[in-house]
């Protein structure tokens, strides 16, 4: 990974559960450099499974007080042939959850997307202008239900 500003890779494996409507897959999250953030941040997802849908979202970790409005990222996700889907995304303050001297973002990115080739899956995590006060940015990934 080695990108400038990706201080630490954190993989936050969670345990299947029986009855949800979605089933949690993992969290990975990076730190940014909380100062001044204007560099992409990669992250790295291993995708064994080519059947299941997923439900992929982004949340960052920010000082509490900040993003009144929106934290305005661009996300990529590159899959294992080099071949890569990129959208603008908008982490809204309406979802935020609020823990001691931060506050959590989150945003829906892609609904039911099937990670089709196995292998290492890139995410990249870009602000649209440099900004202060993100401690981290990440993707969560969750099995999607069967409908």
């Amino acid at each position: 990974m080695g990108r400038v500003g990706v201080v630490a890779v954190v993989a936050l494996w969670l345990s299947l559960m029986v009855g949800c409507s979605e089933k949690p897959v993992g969290a990975v999250v990076a730190d940014t450099p909380r100062s001044d953030w204007n560099t992409p941040v990669t992250i790295a997802y291993t995708a064994s499974d080519s059947l299941s849908e997923y439900n992929l979202g982004v949340v960052a970790r920010v000082e509490n007080g900040l993003f009144e409005e929106a934290l305005a990222l661009q996300v990529r996700l590159t899959a294992p042939s080099g071949r890569y889907f990129q959208s603008e995304l908008q982490l809204w303050a309406e979802n935020r959850h609020s823990g001691g001297s931060f506050t959590e973002l989150r945003a829906e990115w892609i609904q039911k997307a099937q990670l089709i080739e196995k292998g290492d899956y890139i995410f990249t995590l870009t602000p649209m202008e440099s900004i202060s006060g993100v401690w981290t940015v990440g993707v969560e990934i969750e099995e999607a239900r069967a409908e």
